[in-house]
C-alpha cells in the first residue's frame, strides 16, 4: 500500500475523498491516467490543426494569385493611395481584433457570473484567438500594400531621376 504522507512529500496531492489507503492509490492512478490522456489529446489536437492549415495555405494560394490577376488588368492606384489602403487595412485588422476581445470577455464575464469558470477561460481563449488572428492578417496585407505604395514611389522617383518618365514636348524634337 502507498502511503499518503510519502505521496504529499513527493508533490503529488491526493484527492479530497481519499481517505483509506485502496481508494487513495485508485485514485492516484486514474489522476496520472487522467494527465496522460490530456497530453496526448493535446498533442493530437494541435497536429490536426496544424495539418488542417496547411491544407488551407495552398488554397489560399490558388486564390491570390486570381487576385494578382484581376488587380493588373485594373487601373494600378498611385503609391500615395496604396499606402493609404495599407494603413486602411491595419486600422480594419485592429477594430476587428479590438470587436473579438470584446466579445471572448464578455462572454467570459457571463460565465464567470454563471459559476462556469471553465467555459470562461474558453470563451477568453477564443476571444484573444480571434483578437490576435484579425489583428496579424489585417497588419499583414497593410504592411504588404505599404510596401507595394513605397516601391511605386521609388520606381516613380528614379524613373524622374533618371528622365526615363519625361514625356518629349513638341517643341523640343
Amino acid at each position: 500500500m502507498i502511503n499518503p504522507r510519502i505521496l504529499i512529500a513527493e508533490g503529488a496531492q491526493p484527492p479530497p475523498f481519499a481517505l483509506a489507503d485502496g481508494f487513495l492509490k485508485a485514485a492516484y492512478r486514474e489522476s496520472n491516467m487522467t494527465r496522460r490522456l490530456g497530453l496526448i489529446l493535446l498533442i493530437t489536437s494541435s497536429l490536426t490543426i496544424g495539418a488542417a492549415a496547411f491544407g488551407q495555405q495552398a488554397a489560399n494560394d490558388q486564390q491570390s494569385s486570381a487576385a494578382d490577376q484581376s488587380l493588373q488588368k485594373q487601373k494600378k492606384r498611385g503609391p500615395g493611395k496604396e499606402t493609404a489602403r495599407g494603413g486602411e487595412d491595419i486600422g480594419k485588422g485592429v477594430g476587428k481584433g479590438a470587436v473579438s476581445a470584446g466579445k471572448g470577455a464578455g462572454g467570459a464575464a457571463v460565465d464567470l457570473a454563471t459559476l462556469h469558470p471553465i467555459d470562461a477561460g474558453a470563451s477568453l481563449g477564443k476571444g484573444a484567438a480571434g483578437a490576435g488572428k484579425d489583428i496579424g492578417v489585417g497588419s499583414v496585407k497593410g504592411t504588404a500594400k505599404i510596401g507595394r505604395g513605397v516601391g511605386g514611389g521609388f520606381k516613380k522617383l528614379g524613373k524622374k531621376v533618371v528622365g526615363k518618365g519625361r514625356k518629349k514636348k513638341k517643341d523640343q524634337r
